[in-house]
């Protein structure tokens, strides 16, 4: 009878069981929830921002020029349209020639270093026979940044000068600089035909 008894119980508990889970399901209870809330951030972005020089000044007709560091490459241009010792080669002892250029910042991000260096001078002689000092040292180049003067005397004695300018520069910003070349009164007929060629190099450092 024990032996009976037993199986019994097994035909009823399974049935059991099965449909308490029916009941359980049918009514969701069992399946497990909770509140969910999260942000997703979609406009995540980073860049390198851009330091750009430009230089605008008289062109050889006059007219207004306008040179950009993006023109040459790795942001480094040669500008040979801005002549800022003014391309007057008939001076005559007396003689000044001033041309102001403006330096800004176009970029978007701060000129911490602000720096002008000058080249060798190079001089060449005029007609055969008629010039034998050398016009580097005796024509004479004044450089002004605003009102403040970086430099006067002779572009032999420019030659390898670096100057450090007033910094930083902001975005947007740019100054005024005037360079002056002139022929003494004093200078005589041994410099006649003489001209000079110097390179003035302009650089941002951020």
């Amino acid at each position: 009878m024990s032996k009976h008894r037993s199986n019994n119980n097994r035909k009823w508990v399974v049935p059991a069981v099965a449909a308490s889970a029916a009941i359980f399901a049918s009514l969701g209870i069992g399946t497990l929830g909770a509140y969910t809330a999260s942000i997703t951030n979609d406009g995540n972005q980073a860049g390198a921002g851009s330091l750009v020089m430009q230089e605008t000044g008289p062109g050889a007709d006059g007219q207004e020029v306008t040179c950009t560091s993006t023109d040459g490459e790795g942001n480094a241009a040669t500008c040979t349209s801005i002549n800022k010792y003014g391309g007057n080669m008939a001076m005559v002892p007396g003689d000044e020639n001033s041309t102001t250029v403006t330096i800004a910042n176009t970029g978007s991000v701060q000129a911490a270093e602000f720096t002008l260096a000058a080249g060798a001078c190079t001089a060449a002689e005029g007609p055969e026979g008629t010039t034998t000092a050398s016009a580097c040292d005796v024509m004479t180049v004044t450089i002004s940044d605003g009102a403040t003067q970086l430099y006067s005397g002779t572009a032999a004695g420019l030659a390898g000068q670096s100057f450090n300018l007033t910094a930083p520069v902001d975005p947007g910003a740019e100054r005024p600089f005037t360079v002056t070349v002139g022929l003494p009164e004093s200078v005589g007929n041994d410099l006649q035909g003489g001209t000079i060629s110097q390179p003035l190099t302009w650089t941002f450092q951020a």
